[in-house]
């Protein structure tokens, strides 16, 4: 990244970029691809973040972090998800 500097950080060339491969073991993966690629999309030349992902969570208890999450169709197809926070709210 231009402008962006990491102290010890060397630049590494990526001739191929690649996208998800699940047929072979994480470590035999050639460089360029990867395992688990389920919050991308690959276009000729782009990588995008997968499309209608959004925020559902705009704002807990202050001073909280969120210890449980967990998310359900109801029977006519809306989503409910529940959050539990580290203050029991």
């Amino acid at each position: 990244m231009p402008g962006f500097q990491t102290k010890g950080a060397i630049e590494i060339p990526l001739e191929n970029f690649g996208g998800r491969v699940t047929e072979m073991a994480a470590t035999d993966i050639p460089d360029g691809v990867s395992p688990d690629e389920q919050d991308n999309t690959f276009r000729p030349g782009a990588v995008l973040t997968r499309p209608s992902l959004q925020r559902v969570l705009l704002n807990g208890p202050p001073n909280t972090t969120v210890t449980y999450q967990k998310s359900f169709v109801t029977p006519t197809g809306a989503i409910k998800n529940l959050y539990l926070f580290s203050n029991g709210s």
